[in-house]
């Protein structure tokens, strides 16, 4: 059977086929992790997810998703504690799924690390639904660094007042992946950082949709994607930011950077701002294609090569995501 997922909110033109992605349908069970945290009473398990959330790749892949998995790895962080930090590895292969809760208490602090590993050569996924209380600061650090296969990374959640969600993605692995985010910003003041960082060589693909939904006064969203394509890999981004009725006062920017390497690379993208409050500031912006010619000429001028010149900007825009992980020691095993 197959079903839709990554669909955009506002479609465009069918004949593009932008609009979402078709796949066929799985099944597969929960599979090993490996979990180190600073608050071990706040982890749980449960039969189903607490939070009825949308998420970025669609009802149909969530309702695989949970026949798929079963059980939920919840993580409650208490009221105002600070500074929690949680690191789960997850030994990716043919047919693991997996479910993530994640609720962030008023007025607490805390990271979640989730890196994927393994030989995955089917298909394999992850569901992580979240909700951040009002005050409340999250960070979610994603790395994909699994060797082949079909990847799907599906997250949605919500932000109350004063609440703050940061997204940080690195896709480093991987054959065919799929990334859904869907974060509904909810309360007054509620606030959303993404940045996604990917390089993709040979055949590899990557298709994205993330949705930056408004309905609280004074939200804000800043979108960034920084990518590298190589050989004959291709890359679809949809970027949506969402202003509702009634968020009067809020900002949303997007903004992409995509380095090709090689002529053969597809590189699609889709920024959409969506407005139904007048009183509101939306920007979206891209760049996109090779290196520019001022630039490589100075380069070339102090003796690089370039090839070297593009190896050294390819890591430059993967180390650009990296460093925005607040986390010492994960940037310094990353940047190595």
């Amino acid at each position: 059977m197959e079903i839709t997922v990554n669909k955009i909110p506002s479609p465009t033109w069918n004949w593009l086929r932008m609009n979402d992605l078709k796949t066929e349908s799985f099944s597969g069970h929960a599979g090993k992790r490996e979990i180190v945290t600073t608050l071990p009473e706040a982890l749980g398990e449960r039969e189903d997810f607490s939070l009825d959330l949308k998420t970025g790749m669609g009802e149909e892949f969530a309702k695989e998703a949970k026949t798929a998995a079963g059980n939920v790895l919840s993580l409650s962080m208490p009221e105002s504690v600070e500074n929690v930090r949680t690191e789960i590895k997850y030994n990716i292969e043919d047919g693991i799924f997996n479910n993530l809760e994640l609720i962030a208490g008023k007025n607490s602090s805390s990271i979640v690390i989730m890196r994927y590993q393994g030989e995955n050569s089917g298909e394999a996924g992850i569901q992580t639904r979240f909700r951040v209380d009002d005050g409340a600061e999250l960070t979610l650090v994603q790395i994909q660094e699994t060797k082949n296969g079909t990847f799907n990374n599906d997250i949605g959640g919500k932000v109350g007042e004063n609440g703050k969600f940061r997204l940080i993605q690195l896709i480093v692995g991987g054959h065919d992946n799929r990334f859904g985010s869907f974060v509904s910003l909810e309360g007054k003041k509620a606030e959303f950082d993404s940045y996604m960082g990917y390089e993709l060589g040979g055949s590899d693909s990557l298709d994205i949709n993330t949705v930056s939904d408004h309905t609280g006064r004074k939200t804000k969203a800043n979108i960034n994607a920084s990518g590298v394509l190589r050989g004959n890999s291709k890359k679809l981004f949809r970027g949506t930011i969402d202003f509702h009725r009634g968020c009067a006062g809020s900002k949303g920017d997007e903004m992409e950077s995509v380095l090709l390497m090689d002529d053969d690379v597809d590189n699609k993208t889709i920024p959409v701002i969506l407005c139904d409050e007048e009183d509101v500031e939306g920007n979206h912006g891209a760049s996109i294609g090779k290196i520019d010619e001022d630039l490589m000429f100075y380069l070339k001028s102090r003796g690089m090569t370039e090839e070297a010149i593009y190896e050294m900007m390819a890591k430059a825009k993967i180390d650009s995501v990296i460093a925005k992980i607040p986390d010492e020691e994960t940037r310094k095993a990353l940047l190595k």
